[in-house]
Order: C-alpha cells, then structure tokens, then sequence
C-alpha cells in the first residue's frame, strides 16, 4: 500500500485542504494506483478508483493528479444530528447493508456503497434517518451506476 496525498479547495472550510489516502498500485511505473480507503473529504473519488498520481520531492509522497477510471462505488458523508444517538449504532445500520465506513471523531462517518450495492434502499434508510432528526448526509461521489 502506498499513500496518496490529495490537495483540494473545501468549501466547508473555505481554504485549501489535504486529505491522504491509502491506495494499491496498480502500476506504479505509469502511477496507476487504486483507492483503498473510504474518502472524508476529498469529492469525487470512492474506494477503487483508479487514479494517476505523481511522486513529488518536496512533499516525499504521490500527489493526486487525476481520477482514470471510476470504481462504480459511491462515497457518502453522514454527520450525527440526534446528540443521544451513538455513531455505532447508524454505522451497524448501513453494515446491515453491506455498506463499510470509516468514522472521524463521534459525530461523522463516509460510507463506502459498493456498486452492487442497492443504493435506493440504502438512500432511502438514510431519508428516514434525515426525517426522524438523526442525521444529515451529503453524497460527494455519485457512481454513474447508482444513478
């Protein structure tokens, strides 16, 4: 596995951000490398992506250049609105599913949906979780398959 450093204007944060992924390579002599970690901030890229990055002197890491070809996997970002709803118990919900994520602190997870995935099940779960006050998401990698 190697690490990926991602740079990106967030506009949550209205600055310049870094996130650093871990990735297979795929074929590091044309710096094919596949995305193996569930994003949290960085739109536009989901697990298994195929991207192309560079290694970079200054920074001692590959830098993101561009997405080659996508995975069919979504990324989505849930935030905890529900103050006693422990993050866990959202999370196992979405397991059930077979969708894995990857918590940031109590309050915010990003979840990885496979392309095989039923999406319109698992969005409409994440509807209901809106509608009863429990949380809020954001889908920041759309596959074309789970349109």
């Amino acid at each position: 596995m190697v690490k990926i450093s991602f740079r990106f204007y967030s506009e949550m944060m209205e600055q310049e951000a870094r996130e650093i992924l871990t990735a297979a390579t795929v074929d590091a002599g044309l710096g094919h490398y596949s995305i193996h970690d569930i994003p949290l901030y960085m739109e536009g890229i989901a697990t298994g992506d195929i991207v192309y990055a560079e290694y970079i002197e200054d920074e001692a890491m590959l830098l993101y250049k561009e997405k080659l070809q996508a995975s069919g996997n979504s990324t989505i970002w849930v935030a905890i609105t529900d103050d006693d709803m422990p993050i866990d118990e959202v999370r196992d919900i979405f397991n059930e599913l077979g969708c894995e994520s990857k918590a940031m602190g109590e309050r915010y997870f990003g979840m990885e949906v496979k392309a095989s995935a039923n999406f319109l099940k698992m969005k409409d779960r994440l509807n209901q979780l809106k509608a009863n006050g429990i949380v809020d998401y954001m889908v920041p990698c759309l596959s074309g398959q789970h349109v």
